[in-house]
């Protein structure tokens, strides 16, 4: 959600804090193979638990709105 949001007015602050996490996402929640961490402590320790079917929705959309703020501020 994050991501969506700093897409959604672009900027040179927003794009840093996007870039920012979006580091985050590829170095703590997702792993080779098509799997990732759904849920990490205060420590970036993963926690063990449910994974809810939105996560799907969540990172395909977070995709969508940075796919769309490169095509329409830098160009395909």
């Amino acid at each position: 959600e994050l991501i969506k949001a700093l897409m959604v007015f672009p900027n040179e602050g927003n794009l840093l804090k996007g870039c920012s996490a979006i580091d985050i996402l590829l170095d703590k929640y997702l792993h080779e193979g098509g799997v990732w961490t759904e849920r990490l402590s205060q420590d970036w320790k993963t926690m063990e638990g449910f994974m809810p079917v939105s996560s799907g929705y969540h990172l395909g959309m977070a995709l969508i709105a940075v796919e769309e703020f490169v095509e329409s501020n830098i160009g395909e």
